[in-house]
């Protein structure tokens, strides 16, 4: 049997891809790569007969094209994934791989083809509704008139936690993913950490996220590695 990667445009593989993003069934961290255009698809194929695809992008920089961050092969070519990635990874030249630990298949190839994996981002899935609180605390829409504390690490977010007074935290969401999964965010001003803020906002958010479309489900691990000889 002859197995190829050859390289095609995103139109070709969107069929596979749903299947992909149906397997899955979590939120894939860099599927906006696919949108704005920085990346580079490669149809898999065994006799010439289409059975997965695979998805390029850059590393560290947009214009590169050096890490597999997608890999899908049809479930009944599976037993040829090995040789189906190292089509894909001698027709792309890629030399890394961004794989989240909740895609199997990938995760498969990590181990079986890598050296040097790390990880670098931990996302968490909201899978149980909680009742958080925060002694003191109210939850709420941000005002225009809202004095916010000075953020440094996430955007100010639609809703904010308010003590004594005092804003404390904010908190909101992003609809970049597949669909249907959010991405939350909150930042907490630094004298109130630790003491379950963010926890407490982050709920408001998801709250704020569900109620429209029956959103969000935040996703996975994400974890790195550059490619090794087999």
């Amino acid at each position: 049997m002859n197995v190829g990667a050859v390289k095609t445009d995103r139109a070709r593989i969107l069929p596979l891809r749903a299947l992909f993003l149906e397997e899955i069934d979590a939120q894939v961290r860099y599927d906006a790569c696919h949108g704005r255009g920085w990346t580079d698809s490669y149809l898999l194929t065994a006799d010439e007969a289409a059975v997965g695809y695979g998805a390029i992008k850059g590393l560290n920089e947009v214009a590169d094209r050096d890490t597999v961050f997608e890999f899908y092969v049809s479930p009944p070519w599976r037993r040829h994934a090995g040789a189906l990635f190292r089509a894909l990874l001698d027709a792309s030249g890629a030399r890394h791989v961004e794989c989240q630990s909740n895609d199997r298949l990938l995760a498969g190839m990590l181990f079986e083809f890598a050296q040097n994996v790390r990880s670098d981002v931990v996302l968490f899935e909201a899978h149980a509704v909680t009742d958080l609180a925060f002694p003191g605390g109210l939850v709420r829409a941000r005002r225009e008139s809202d004095r916010i504390f000075d953020h440094t690490v996430e955007p100010v977010g639609d809703c904010v936690l308010e003590v004594q007074g005092e804003i404390v935290a904010t908190g909101g969401f992003f609809l970049h993913y597949n669909p249907p999964f959010a991405d939350l965010y909150m930042e907490v001003s630094e004298p109130h950490r630790r003491r379950g803020a963010a926890a407490t906002s982050c709920r408001r958010s998801s709250g704020a996220a569900t109620s429209p479309a029956g959103f969000p489900r935040p996703a996975a691990a994400s974890i790195t590695w550059a490619r090794a000889p087999r």
